[in-house]
């Protein structure tokens, strides 16, 4: 049996460098998971989690809100939606991560890539004024 009694920065480790390193970078379970390539990889879990794999490690990013997240899909590295509960939208322009007006509170689950240039939100419950022109062009229909 292995002794697991030495610690360090890695956490709780065996004599022969096995290390316990879970809830790294953090303990959701994730929900959704998209990368444009092996550097830029996206996760989203619950309380607003969202995380960037860079092609060495995961990083937690800062998303603005403690929704509860859905999926998340881009076009590129630099264009990435995350959806999630209360009509959450957020989309990554390279930099940061920014709140998109839905105009919905119901939750947003999923986003299809329907093309490349224009995700659609799945499952909102009708039509919302303004809605025809988001960038998301959201689907009207139920599901």
């Amino acid at each position: 049996a292995a002794d697991l009694r030495t610690s360090g920065p890695h956490g709780i480790c065996s004599p022969d460098h096995w290390c316990w390193r879970n809830p790294l970078p953090q303990g959701n379970a994730l929900n959704g998971v998209w990368g444009s390539n092996t550097s830029n990889v996206w996760a989203v879990s619950s309380a607003g989690t969202i995380l960037k794999w860079d092609g060495a490690a995961w990083t937690i990013q800062r998303s603005g809100t403690t929704n509860f997240l859905y999926g998340v899909w881009g076009s590129d590295a630099n264009n990435v939606w995350a959806v999630g509960e209360h009509g959450t939208i957020l989309k990554w322009d390279g930099t940061a991560w920014a709140p998109q007006r839905s105009g919905t509170t119901a939750p947003v689950p999923g986003m299809p890539s329907h093309s490349a240039a224009t995700p659609q939100a799945t499952r909102r419950p009708r039509p919302r004024p303004g809605m025809r022109d988001h960038p998301l062009n959201a689907d009207a229909r139920s599901h």
